[in-house]
């Protein structure tokens, strides 16, 4: 039980960085609205929270599964808790790709 908390707290950990990472420019320029921060990503950091803790209970559940994860992530998450971190800023990195993708591809359906 101790191990499914450390995984999450490390991806909740890496997800919170990303975030910060990202508004840092905001911050610095004094554009930075907590309101209009917190409205445009809370879905991405539910979406993100839910795909971790699906991942780790998948893995607690059937730990070959961490196998696969490995073969096509190259990531070791079943000797290496730590590895939860770059998952989590993987994920975060993924879900801030596909909505980006998505807001061109509106811009350009709507324009």
């Amino acid at each position: 039980m101790e191990g499914i908390f450390v995984k999450l707290s490390l991806s909740i950990l890496s997800i919170l960085l990303y975030t910060l990472l990202k508004a840092l420019p905001y911050i610095q320029n004094n554009s930075f609205d907590i309101k209009y921060f917190l409205n445009h990503n809370y879905k991405k950091w539910i979406w993100s929270l839910i795909t971790i803790i699906i991942v780790v209970i998948i893995i607690s559940l059937e730990p070959a599964t961490g196998e696969l994860i490995k073969v096509f992530l190259g990531l070791d998450i079943l000797d290496t808790p730590a590895s939860f971190f770059t998952l989590g800023l993987g994920i975060s990195n993924l879900v801030q790709d596909v909505s980006k993708s998505n807001k061109k591809q509106l811009e350009k359906h709507d324009g």
